[in-house]
């Protein structure tokens, strides 16, 4: 029988999660950036074993990746390995709207800072 997940607060404004870790296999979250937003906040981490993948819909998303600034585009995605120490800074001036996928949906995130 097919489910309807239902979505969950992220840690940061503008993002939520579909279901929740218990119900589904790899995590889906939906964020919507506001023009212009420079930081948000999100501190430099990286997961133990989860490929995350960056998928923009619309607009322009800013991410450090080990230190580089990547401004990821409309139609386009960005791959983080584990271990890459990352962190979503914001978008360009249109504002973002993107989704990320990651291999699994386990909490292994690895705070650095």
């Amino acid at each position: 029988m097919p489910k309807i997940h239902q979505k969950i607060q992220h840690h940061f404004p503008g993002a939520y999660a579909l279901g929740s870790r218990e119900d589904v296999p790899f995590r889906i979250n939906v964020c919507r950036i506001e023009p212009s937003i420079d930081d948000l906040g999100d501190p430099i981490h990286h997961h133990e074993t989860r490929v995350t993948f960056f998928c923009v819909i619309e607009g322009i998303m800013k991410i450090e990746v080990s230190g580089h600034l990547i401004e990821v585009e409309e139609g386009s995605m960005l791959e983080v390995q584990p271990h890459e120490y990352y962190r979503t800074m914001g978008a360009g001036s249109v504002g973002a709207l993107y989704v990320v996928v990651g291999s699994h949906n386990e909490d292994d995130r690895i705070l650095v800072e």
